[in-house]
């Protein structure tokens, strides 16, 4: 299996944008593997293929906002544990 490619660009850049527009994901793999609550695996593959990506409505925003948040309230306990 080949190693996981990482990149470091904050969330929301014109970076993160250009890769989330080329690569699958992390964020993405629920929906790749049609588990997710959110988005249909066939409009994921429509949005990868046409790179017409759906706009975020104020309130699915809202949502981003949170979790955006809990992660970098974790991130600091998550990298002290592993050192």
């Amino acid at each position: 299996m080949n190693a996981p490619i990482t990149h470091n660009c904050a969330q929301g850049s014109d970076e993160w944008r250009a890769l989330r527009a080329k690569y699958l994901t992390a964020s993405e793999a629920s929906a790749a593997n049609g588990e997710s609550q959110y988005q249909k695996r066939s409009d994921l593959i429509k949005a990868k293929a046409t790179g017409i990506v759906a706009d975020v409505s104020d309130s699915t925003q809202y949502l981003f906002d949170k979790g955006h948040q809990a992660e970098a309230a974790a991130r600091p306990i998550v990298e002290a544990q592993l050192g």
